[in-house]
């Protein structure tokens, strides 16, 4: 089965670090997974296929690290097939209204919680046919928060049964509130809007996730408000940053 995250870490406030995976390359995670704590599978923004989602999750497994699969709408048709790979969890993007995250849990959670379908191919060749007996608490689900109207109803959407977590999309958070996608964490009107959306999901019991965090001042900055789930960097951002620099300075030694 999927492979959890350490629940006696998160219970302790132990932050996890992640790595997003964007392009359609599983095997970069054998690559990185020494260095990260758990994986963020992008098909909403991201580039992979079902057949490169799939081989993403079992990779993540077979590294014995968690996986949280970001689908690519609300629709029943994007999450069945995802929760039935058997990854650790699914993100839901754009998630505004508490309405919304209820029919989430009515797709991602099995009776009494949800209407989830039943058959899985993997899940059941992992799990057996009673996998869905402990699917409810195994099997998160995650809903983004990445508009101002989603944060003013942060607290009803995070107390849903069934929701598991938010995670807070901090680009589109910003674009929403007037400001440029990449304004700094610090604007009083950003680091206010994190800092409420983590305390109504301390507040709910439930866990706190951030996108973005990839600076160590950025990471501190989101642990102490009490987000224990980052995403630290993806692949693309690794090559985007560190091409440049290799280029540049083999340049500047060869004059």
């Amino acid at each position: 089965m999927a492979y959890p995250f350490d629940a006696k870490a998160l219970a302790a406030g132990e932050v996890q670090l992640g790595f997003g995976l964007m392009v359609p390359a599983p095997a970069i995670l054998e690559i990185v997974h020494k260095d990260w704590d758990w994986f963020f599978i992008d098909s909403q923004h991201g580039q992979l296929s079902y057949d490169a989602l799939l081989h993403a999750v079992r990779t993540a497994d077979s590294v014995r690290k968690p996986s949280l699969v970001r689908v690519r709408d609300h629709s029943f048709g994007a999450i069945g097939p995802v929760l039935d790979m058997d990854c650790t969890g699914i993100i839901v993007p754009m998630v505004n209204t508490p309405q919304q995250a209820e029919q989430l849990v009515q797709y991602a959670k099995f009776p009494p919680l949800g209407t989830r379908s039943y058959g899985g191919r993997r899940v059941i060749d992992l799990g057996g046919n009673s996998y869905w007996e402990t699917a409810n608490k195994e099997c998160l689900l995650f809903v983004q928060i990445e508009t101002a109207e989603g944060m003013d109803n942060v607290e009803a959407i995070v107390e849903r049964p069934g929701v598991d977590g938010i995670l807070i999309g901090p680009a589109d958070l910003r674009l929403s509130l007037g400001m440029s996608p990449s304004a700094p964490f610090t604007e009083p009107k950003v680091a206010d809007r994190l800092t409420e959306a983590a305390r109504a999901a301390q507040a709910a019991g439930k866990l706190a996730c951030c996108a973005g965090a990839g600076s160590p001042e950025l990471a501190v900055m989101l642990a102490d408000m009490g987000y224990t789930l980052l995403i630290n960097c993806a692949d693309v951002t690794l090559l985007q940053n560190a091409s440049p620099a290799l280029s540049q300075d083999l340049r500047n030694a060869l004059g």
